[in-house]
C-alpha cells in the first residue's frame, strides 16, 4: 500500500470536516483510556487509599509500641508487677506457696 498525499483543494470542505470529526472523536476516545488505563487517575486514587491505610496502621503501631514500652519500664522498675505476670500469664508460683487445682473451674 502507497501513501498519497492529499492536495488541499480534492478534500473539499466537506473532507476537511470529516478529517476534524475523526481527530476529535479519536482525542474524546483517549481521555477515559488516559483515566482508566492502570497508571491513570484510579490507580492515583487506590495508591492513594493505600497510602492512608497504611498510615493509620502505623500510627496504631506506635501507640502500641508506647504501651508495650511503658509496660516494659514498669516490670523493670517494680518487682511485684514482675511477680504478678510471672503468676498470672505464666503459672509460676513463689517457693511456700500451695497449688489448689479445682475441677471445672475456669481460669
Amino acid at each position: 500500500m502507497r501513501f498519497v498525499p492529499v492536495r488541499r483543494d480534492q478534500l473539499g470542505p466537506w473532507g476537511w470536516r470529516l478529517v476534524a470529526a475523526a481527530m476529535v472523536a479519536a482525542f474524546l476516545a483517549w481521555v477515559p483510556w488516559l483515566f482508566y488505563e492502570s497508571d491513570g487517575y484510579v490507580r492515583l486514587r487506590k495508591m492513594k487509599a493505600q497510602l492512608e491505610d497504611l498510615d493509620k496502621g502505623n500510627d496504631r503501631r506506635k501507640l502500641d509500641n508506647e504501651a508495650l514500652r511503658r509496660e516494659v519500664r514498669r516490670l523493670r522498675a517494680d518487682p511485684a508487677a514482675l511477680g504478678g505476670v510471672a503468676r498470672d500469664e505464666l503459672g509460676l508460683v513463689s517457693p511456700g506457696e500451695i497449688v489448689l487445682q479445682l475441677e471445672g473451674v475456669k481460669r
